[in-house]
């Protein structure tokens, strides 16, 4: 910290910590009035009702009444006596990786009384630790009077307040900031082999509980290992030490989550493919390509393509998502699509990054904060300014190198990691708490002592940004050409399967498919996939711009709704005038849920699909993507690219 810690400090953080909460509860009072509720699947806190009235972390095996009218919202408060007096309960078997969520929302009911009103509370006490946990990481670089500002804007700020509705999703806030703050100690300061191994066992059991609440939080364990490892200031054998301590207290401390995923999984990887949806990826910046895994970000697409995988591909099927099965399956699936598209993954990470650090300069207030018209003339100024972000941070890393090449390297390694990692499902949920790191940025930048650099600091700070640049773009160039090699395989893979055609009928710009889809899954439990081959007639394309097909669905709700379209563009060589699209048909006890109908066709004739057939051995071809082979000699790269800046398209008229 920045002259050691002060006397004030203990008391700037209290008085931080009652700001916040009064302001947390007040803003969750606003949202309610106007009619906005707090949403964090509430039907799924049933073991927190449990742990409450003395059950322990257990489910009832039948269902209650008054339970489920409570858990769906339909009254806000529950009384343990309406349990009934011969309840018999059983283990958790949905979700039970958040055991320490649950198990502190029961022991506050037990306080409180079980009310959702009342964990308003509750997660105004975390907007409590979140401000603190601020001030205590800017309170390392900066003095307590800017710490304590900075930190009470950001706590709010609207990005943060909105949070507040999602408990779920904010209870990760707390532990990511407290865990970085003792990252940050171990990284600026140099302690005793004691001292560093207490803050080494403090960090691993802040990321372990915070694992309970929250998935996320396993993230921390290779970050904090990395620090250990490269940023320490001790001996080789302490550094090691450091890291066996890191990881024994997360896994003693997250011990319920790591038992949990026996029997029922965390759902890891259902997320981490839900990241790779069309809508999350094109939110980091990144443009289309000549492929997709899913055009819908909705949890439907994922799962019946992952119960098809498991079937298809694993011979070991999954009924049901978030069981050990799905894990399985899912997390076979994602890491074929990380094997071969490991330069779009890396692409993410950069889109990730980049937006966070721009987002988080972007200041909104809550509509009832007291002088709300300066808040909102600060963020107007701030919001033009936010693609600084990602060069202050840059700016940061260089300056930091002038005096110490360890930091620099502590510092880039800690923020990229921080900021590239929410491409995973890139939602705001996911890196709200995120957004000081533009801000840490632009105090350390403020900070140096630029009077007294001489020319050796002004090189080492150009030589550190340009070599974090250097090694960023060489890093995706090269697995760019790696990604290029597998698509290209996945392609020839793709063509050379055999075919059974499908019969077509043309309604207009609509071409039905006959096709019926065979059921894989036992009982009652419908699923039917396959991967279509759709040729196209380069004679009966007519024109020149590119032209779209859609896969049509019929379906019983919006989100069951798999209906995607692709771009094509028009063909030219018939040979490779061809694109694959996998079409699904899901239900339950003869009720369909979806069904692929047939492909709609705008900017060219539908006579333009020329023939619809499916791939006959689906084991073939393990991954299945929606896409267009490209034509030969095309230039088209088989990799994502970030979309032209809007100002630039202006500028070139594209």
């Amino acid at each position: 910290m920045v002259n050691g810690l002060r006397r004030s400090d203990p008391w700037i953080a209290i008085a931080l910590a009652l700001v916040s909460v009064v302001l947390a509860i007040a803003a969750m009072r606003a949202y309610r009035a106007s009619g906005i509720q707090p949403f964090f699947y509430q039907e799924n806190f049933a073991p927190a009702v449990m742990v409450s009235c003395g059950h322990g972390f257990t489910m009832p095996a039948a269902e209650v009444p008054a339970l489920r009218e409570f858990l769906t919202l339909k009254r806000n408060q529950f009384s343990c006596a309406e349990l009934p007096a011969d309840l018999k309960t059983g283990p958790v078997v949905w979700n039970a990786s958040w055991v320490y969520l649950y198990r502190a929302v029961g022991t506050f009911w037990k306080i409180s009384g079980i009310t959702w009103t009342s964990l308003d509370i509750f997660v105004a006490i975390m907007c409590g630790v979140v401000t603190v946990a601020l001030y205590a990481i800017f309170r390392v670089i900066a003095s307590p009077p800017i710490a304590a500002v900075l930190s009470l804007v950001l706590t709010a700020a609207r990005g943060n307040l909105t949070q507040l509705l999602s408990l779920r999703d904010y209870s990760k806030a707390p532990f990511v900031l407290a865990a970085l703050f003792i990252l940050s100690l171990l990284a600026v300061r140099r302690y005793s082999r004691r001292t560093t191994l207490l803050l080494a066992a403090a960090y691993g059991v802040i990321c372990g509980v915070g694992w309970g609440f929250r998935g996320d939080l396993v993230i921390m364990l290779p970050l904090g290992a990395l620090v250990a490892a490269i940023c320490l200031h001790r001996p080789l054998l302490d550094r090691a030490a450091a890291i066996a301590t890191i990881v024994i207290t997360f896994v003693v401390a997250g011990w319920p989550v790591v038992a949990s995923l026996g029997t029922t999984g965390a759902c890891q990887f259902h997320y981490s493919l839900l990241g790779l949806s069309t809508p999350l990826v094109g939110a980091m910046g990144i443009g289309p390509a000549p492929y997709q895994f899913s055009d819908q970000f909705l949890d439907t697409s994922v799962a019946v393509r992952v119960f098809d995988y498991a079937t298809r591909v694993v011979g070991d099927p999954a009924y049901t998502t978030c069981t050990p099965e799905y894990e399985t399956a899912s997390g076979r699936l994602y890491a074929g699509l990380v094997s071969t598209f490991p330069a779009d993954l890396l692409l993410h990470a950069y889109g990730s990054t980049i937006f966070t650090l721009a987002s988080g300069l972007e200041l909104q207030a809550p509509g009832s904060l007291p002088g709300k018209a300066i808040f909102d003339v600060a963020s107007r100024v701030l919001s033009a300014l936010s693609p600084a972000g990602p060069v202050l941070l840059l700016a940061a890393i260089g300056v930091t190198a002038a005096t110490s090449t360890q930091l620099a390297i502590a510092l880039a390694l800690v923020s990229l990691f921080l900021a590239g990692y929410p491409a995973i499902e890139y939602e705001q949920r996911h890196w709200f708490h995120l957004r000081f790191l533009p801000w840490y940025a632009l105090l350390i930048v403020a900070s140096a002592r630029y009077r007294d650099w001489r020319r050796t600091e002004w090189l080492r700070t150009g030589a550190a940004i340009a070599l974090l640049v250097a090694t960023l773009a060489a890093a995706l160039a090269v697995v760019r050409m790696v990604q290029t090699g597998r698509v290209k395989d996945l392609i020839r893979s793709y063509q050379a399967a055999a075919v059974e055609p499908l019969s077509l009928q043309y309604e207009g710009d609509v071409v039905k498919v006959a096709w019926t889809g065979q059921d894989r899954m036992p009982g009652s439990i419908l699923l039917a996939a396959d991967l279509l081959a759709i040729r196209f007639d380069p004679g009966a394309c007519e024109g020149r711009e590119p032209f779209t097909i859609r896969a049509s669905y019929a379906v019983d709700a919006n989100w069951h709704d798999l209906s995607s379209t692709m771009t094509i563009e028009r063909p030219v060589d018939r040979e490779r005038a061809q694109a694959f699209v996998p079409v699904f048909l899901s239900g339950y006890d003869n009720l369909e849920y979806l069904r692929f109908t047939g492909l709609r066709v705008e900017g060219a004739p539908a006579s333009c699909v020329a023939a619809v057939g499916r791939i006959v051995d689906g084991k073939q071809v393990p991954l299945w993507l929606q896409m267009q082979v490209p034509a030969a000699g095309s230039q088209t790269p088989l990799y994502q690219t970030f979309r032209v800046p809007r100002i630039v398209r202006r500028l070139t008229g594209q």
